[in-house]
């Protein structure tokens, strides 16, 4: 099947079968807007983050959350999954954490982007980018986390 899935201010994701162009599942259970989405084949399927500060893993199966990461103080604006490990970066307007997957363990947090963080990314090198609401870019080494 093939899939799209969309996020937005009504607080839910929608997913979607290009095919038909129908609405699969409706993904509720955020308190605000959902602000980005992680597609993947593997478990979680979906992971989603919102301006409510959570991260919800999604079974996309069933349509239902399978577990909830509480551990951002802000609002979460931005994910990016790591090509090669079962982990991805969170970022919001008070630090980026990094977690492992399925399990939501918080392996590390980096604090040093001082903005809210509106955009991530990982290359093929683990260079984690950071792109803050000041105009700033951080590069960080995704294995010890330092910002260089």
């Amino acid at each position: 099947m093939d899939l799209l899935v969309t996020g937005g201010r009504d607080s839910t994701a929608r997913v979607w079968d290009m095919r038909s162009k129908r609405q699969v599942h409706v993904l509720a259970g955020h308190a605000n807007t959902v602000e980005d989405i992680i597609c993947q084949a593997d478990e979680p399927q979906i992971i989603t983050a919102s301006h409510d500060k959570m991260i919800r893993f999604w079974d996309i199966r069933m349509g239902l959350s399978t577990k909830v990461l509480t551990h951002h103080k802000k609002g979460i604006r931005a994910l990016a999954n790591h090509h090669k490990e079962h982990t991805f970066a969170s970022a919001g307007s008070d630090k980026i954490r990094i977690w492992k997957q399925p399990e939501g363990d918080c392996l590390r947090t980096l604090d040093d982007h001082n903005a809210v963080i509106n955009s991530l990314a990982i290359n093929q090198d683990n260079v984690l980018v950071s792109g803050g609401d000041n105009g700033t870019l951080h590069f960080y080494d995704w294995t010890s986390g330092r910002c260089f």
